[in-house]
């Protein structure tokens, strides 16, 4: 490609981080790379949203840029990861496109539904942080969850439409056949077509609905009580939807000190060289907490 020089006295990184880039994930973060949105081929660099626009993600190219002329780098394995439905001609497998985050179809469109892995078992409350169920994906069998409902809920999802993202648009994504849902009129047929362990299964389904009796969760101390709108689980045919991770932040970067100058592996200041956003490594600490990136943006302008 051609070669632009541009010359001046100060340059400001602002390139975004690495999550659209297979390349550096599997350098840096390898637990993440085989596992995330773009697993299907096609042009890295953007995930889209039904009904939404396309959400640029970073390639790295900063952080090559940086290291290329001795920039250190910290927090490189800090991936943030979300969980989501994939939606394309491929499905049930990867693809670039995905519904709406895990949080948001339990609260608004499946209500009461679980999540299990490939052993048919919750592994996680439901009503957990987005990044603390996107991590705990990547510890289980199988690498990706099921999220399981019955009729009643998944009819009550049709009627529910939520920050502008129409669940009926996902169910009607679902019976095209465009998103991996699959369904049972028993418990041990929804196991098989989902690949998850029928016994497995069962036993969860006979866990869940006896905690909705007793109105506590004692595995992973979800709540009952609205608004988490605990019911039971009875009415077929019995539905189940894969969710595969979607790493949507890393944590990592180029090390900057508190005037965001690029440091060297060395600890000293590159001259001229400034970052400013997700380029900046550390931010948020190992794991990203919801809302410390607003100050992140208020200040880093």
């Amino acid at each position: 490609g051609k070669k632009i020089f541009i010359q001046g006295k100060v340059t400001v990184l602002a390139t975004g981080g690495m999550c659209g880039s297979p390349e550096m994930l599997k350098k840096y973060a390898p637990r993440v790379e085989a596992l995330a949105a773009w697993a299907e081929p096609g042009p890295p660099g953007t995930l889209k949203i039904p009904e939404g626009p396309a959400r640029p993600l970073g390639l790295g190219d900063g952080y090559k840029m940086g290291m290329a002329i001795g920039a250190d780098t910290t927090h490189m394995y800090c991936i943030t990861m979300y969980t989501g439905t994939p939606v394309g001609p491929d499905a049930p497998g990867y693809g670039r496109t995905y519904t709406p985050t895990f949080k948001t179809m339990l609260d608004d469109t499946f209500y009461n539904a679980i999540a299990v892995n490939k052993e048919g078992k919750r592994f996680i409350s439901e009503y957990r942080a987005l990044c603390d169920v996107g991590e705990a994906m990547v510890q289980q069998p199988g690498k990706f969850l099921c999220v399981i409902a019955d009729k009643t809920l998944y009819d009550a999802s049709v009627k529910a439409n939520i920050m502008g993202l129409s669940p009926p648009r996902i169910i009607k994504l679902a019976e095209e056949g465009k998103i991996p849902v699959w369904f049972g009129n028993t418990i041990e047929e929804l196991a098989v077509k989902a690949g998850r362990d029928p016994a497995g299964l069962q036993k969860t389904f006979t866990n869940w609905n006896k905690y909705v009796d007793e109105g506590v969760d004692p595995e992973f101390g979800r709540s009952m009580k609205p608004p988490s709108r605990a019911y039971k689980i009875l009415t077929p045919p019995f539905v189940a939807m894969k969710w595969v991770i979607v790493p949507l932040h890393n944590g990592g970067g180029l090390r900057a000190n508190t005037r965001l100058q690029i440091l060297d592996v060395y600890g000293n200041v590159i001259p001229g060289l400034y970052g400013a956003g997700e380029i900046i490594g550390g931010t948020c600490g190992e794991v990203y907490l919801s809302s410390t990136h607003w100050p992140v943006a208020v200040t880093f302008g």
